[in-house]
């Protein structure tokens, strides 16, 4: 079996979900205002594929990707990556977390207007 294309179709599906949750709000970006809790941690490649320990700060959407922001969790560098090259921007399991981070934010930031 393969599953590259599924995998790929259920990508576009996540990004495109964020799309449609940041435009109900007239949003075209979201920053995670509560990482303190419970952040969605990614892994982020420097230049030279050295791999580092990132939680996700932010996202933005454009029209064929995602642009996620993330910090270095020991250097508090700021870093970002986007679909579909970097994997922290492409990994359905993390892109499924940053959904979910996103829906709870914009409930809670809906709840408390």
């Amino acid at each position: 079996m393969y599953f590259s294309d599924r995998i790929e179709e259920l990508r576009k599906d996540i990004i495109e979900a964020i799309r449609q949750l940041l435009d109900a709000h007239g949003l075209k970006e979201i920053t995670f205002t509560d990482n303190e809790e419970d952040p969605v941690w990614i892994i982020w490649f420097d230049d030279n594929g050295e791999p580092y320990e990132c939680y996700v700060t932010g996202i933005e959407v454009a029209d064929k990707h995602i642009t996620v922001l993330a910090t270095i969790k020991d250097s508090m560098e700021e870093v970002f990556c986007q679909s579909p090259f970097e994997l922290g921007a492409s990994n359905i399991d993390w892109l499924n977390q940053m959904y979910e981070a996103v829906r709870l934010q914009l409930e809670n930031t809906k709840g408390n207007s």
